[in-house]
């Protein structure tokens, strides 16, 4: 499984894939690299985070990245992790 963090303070990258591009390069090398389903989150879990991400946000986050490994990677699996039933 490959984790794609789309978040600006995650604690496992920095931010580095928060832009929808830079996620997208990350998914296809992971799923080069052996990854059979991708797990994609927009708010950060670390200790000591910040206040909760508002759904609109974390949607915002998600959105054109769900978007573009649908169309670039149709036949891999994605799940979200979120805790936000609106998400």
């Amino acid at each position: 499984m490959g984790i794609v963090n789309v978040t600006p303070d995650s604690f496992s990258d920095g931010g580095r894939y928060l832009e929808p591009g830079a996620a997208l390069a990350h998914a296809e090398a992971m799923i080069a690299a052996g990854a059979d389903l991708l797990d994609v989150g927009a708010e950060s879990t670390r200790p000591g985070r910040p206040d909760p991400v508002p759904a609109g946000e974390e949607w915002r986050r998600l959105e054109p990245v769900l978007r573009g490994l649908g169309q670039h990677f149709p036949d891999t699996p994605v799940s979200v992790y979120t805790v936000k039933s609106e998400t």
